[in-house]
């Protein structure tokens, strides 16, 4: 996986050498072989990018930025995307719930998941599971 996160990142920028328009979903490509590769900070300047050329990421592609910053143990950054979220679903929540087990953020996993309940999102086993480990 650690070569395929530079393999993505050369191909990209050598299509913005050829002048090839980014487009939300190359970039979400980009971003979910950062989040395998627990690549955070390529994939949240990959979404901001996006925002910096006035392109509305979608959840995909949200979602893979913040299963980036759970896997690189950055749960802050988990937690910012989560809230920049206009209608987070229960991947969003369970990839941060998974982000704050990892920096052993046990509350905030805890109150995530009741934020969920309140927001009328079931969790799922996943999203419980997530929350107990």
């Amino acid at each position: 996986m650690q070569g395929q996160w530079l393999e993505a990142c050369q191909i990209l920028a050598n299509a913005k050498l050829a002048e090839v328009p980014l487009t939300v979903r190359l970039s979400s490509e980009l971003m979910n072989v950062c989040a395998q590769a627990s690549e955070w900070q390529v994939a949240c300047s990959a979404l901001a990018e996006l925002q910096s050329l006035r392109l509305e990421a979608d959840v995909v592609a949200k979602n893979s930025a913040i299963a980036a910053c759970a896997r690189g143990f950055a749960w802050p950054a988990a937690l910012q995307l989560l809230e920049d979220l206009a209608v987070p679903g229960e991947v969003s929540y369970t990839s941060v719930i998974n982000a704050c087990g990892n920096g052993h953020e046990w509350s905030l996993a805890v109150h995530l998941l009741s934020l969920m309940k309140s927001s009328w999102i079931s969790p799922s086993r996943i999203s419980c599971n997530a929350t107990i480990s």
